[in-house]
């Protein structure tokens, strides 16, 4: 992700924040989403695994790995418009849903990670973090719901354990 994102600033001769700004956080309205080296008002501290504070990630390159902090409303409804769009059936949702790499267990499609078509309703999903801070989000079309688990702890798997529970529970349903 990060060459990418040095890829895409060259194509559009543009910094990678503004790049996320323009293409991304003002057309989706995600007021509190952030690709540059600022911390938008009222982010967490962030702990590392002694218990230590873990401060924000500075990036200078490579900033598509790790650069973009956001908060859980946005988060959300980030989810709901990646729902819509995995629900479409159009060329963008086709070429995201499609598994670019398959071995099972893991099937991966363009920037996410999706279960076995046997393993249940299909649910797409990402995770990440930085040194202090964790985020997952899982989506299932079928099932029309959008999981967001966020910590401001480093060791995993943090808020990815929690959106798995989450996820096995709505599955069920």
């Amino acid at each position: 992700m990060g060459i990418l994102g040095v890829i895409l600033s060259g194509v559009y001769k543009t910094t990678f924040p503004r790049l996320v700004e323009n293409q991304m956080l003002r057309p989706m309205r995600l007021a509190q989403t952030t690709a540059g080296n600022d911390i938008p008002p009222g982010m967490a501290t962030g702990f590392n695994d002694k218990g230590g504070t873990a401060h924000y990630w500075a990036f200078d390159a490579l900033a598509a790995a790790g650069s973009i902090k956001s908060n859980a409303t946005d988060m959300l409804h980030y989810g709901r418009i990646m729902l819509k769009s995995f629900s479409e059936k159009n060329p963008v949702s086709m070429l995201l849903t499609t598994p670019t790499w398959y071995n099972p267990p893991q099937v991966v499609t363009l920037g996410w990670h999706r279960n076995p078509d046997e393993d249940g309703p299909v649910i797409f999903q990402h995770s990440g973090g930085t040194y202090g801070f964790r985020s997952h989000l899982s989506i299932c079309p079928e099932q029309k719901w959008v999981v967001v688990s966020m910590a401001n702890h480093g060791a995993d798997p943090g808020a990815s354990g929690v959106a798995a529970q989450l996820t096995e529970e709505l599955k069920k349903m």
